[in-house]
């Protein structure tokens, strides 16, 4: 027979490591968070507005990992943050993905766009495609910069889309004849802002997007093989994830919304049922409770 939970971990990476599965794991929920893209740059423009779009938001991923075999290979990539633009015009760089193996893939941000021509805004970043797990979720897009006359021109850069744990760059704000360079990304997984020049002869780089993150929950047994009580609870994880596909499948978002609830509704389930109080460790390392 299964043992019962004796004890939860919760790793936080923040850099990419290889390494393998403990003893004793009855189930473990990955959590994956793509990188932010980079900014875009701007050129010279003597006698124009212009701006470069923000970095896309990295995307979302999750998935429930039943019994994983003790001392097999346990990959974890945490998703570079896409540099911005270099100044001219230059588009911002591709966010990475974040991964637990392939079980659980979080796609990083796309760059926003540099200005292409001495008349024209950088277009903003695409979010990071939904990737792979039970939830898979993509990222915000970045923005595209504007500007307005209201008595003097007022041009904003095109903004980094925010991510799920944080800021993406912001708008900035360049005086007329000067370029100024894009704002960096705060959040994990949020992209950076886009440079901006108004009647410069100048060029300025976009701002840095934010790296991705990957967290690992583990709930440890004294032997192998999930508890009764608990099986059942993760029987209907699984049957939940398959009518949430078919959910978003047909389109229907109130279904979608109905399903998802649900899914937090089981896991919090099981969080109470062993009166878990779960630490959050850095860089890998693990804190028992």
């Amino acid at each position: 027979m299964a043992g019962e939970i004796t004890g939860v971990t919760l790793e936080t990476f923040t850099a990419s490591v290889s390494g393998v599965w403990p003893a004793n794991v009855a189930y473990a929920i990955a959590r994956c968070w793509g990188a932010g893209g980079g900014g875009g740059g701007v050129g010279n423009a003597p006698s124009y507005n212009v701006t470069g779009g923000g970095g896309g938001a990295g995307g979302y991923s999750e998935t429930l990992i039943i019994a994983p075999v003790a001392g097999s290979a346990r990959v974890i990539t945490v998703g570079a943050a896409g540099a911005g633009g270099a100044a001219g015009y230059n588009s911002g760089s591709n966010g990475g993905a974040s991964s637990l193996g392939s079980l659980c893939v979080a796609n990083g941000g796309g760059g926003g766009g540099g200005n292409s021509s001495a008349s024209y805004n950088g277009y903003g970043g695409a979010g990071g495609a939904a990737g792979t797990g039970t939830i898979a979720a993509p990222g915000a897009s970045g923005f595209t910069g504007y500007w307005f006359a209201v008595g003097n021109f007022i041009l904003l850069s095109g903004a980094g889309a925010d991510g799920q744990l944080g800021n993406g760059g912001r708008s900035i704000v360049a005086n007329s004849g000067s370029a100024a360079p894009g704002s960096t990304a705060s959040g994990r997984g949020s992209g950076g802002g886009g440079a901006c020049c108004i009647n410069a002869n100048a060029v300025a780089a976009g701002g840095a997007g934010a790296p991705g993150l990957v967290s690992v929950q583990s709930f440890l047994s004294a032997s192998s093989g999930i508890p009764p009580g608990d099986q059942l609870i993760a029987d209907k994880l699984v049957l939940l994830k398959d009518a949430l596909i078919a959910q978003i499948t047909s389109g229907s978002l109130e279904a979608i919304k109905a399903a998802l609830q649900e899914i937090s509704l089981s896991r919090l389930e099981v969080s109470m049922n062993h009166g878990a109080t779960v630490v959050t460790a850095g860089s890998g390392s693990v804190i028992d409770e």
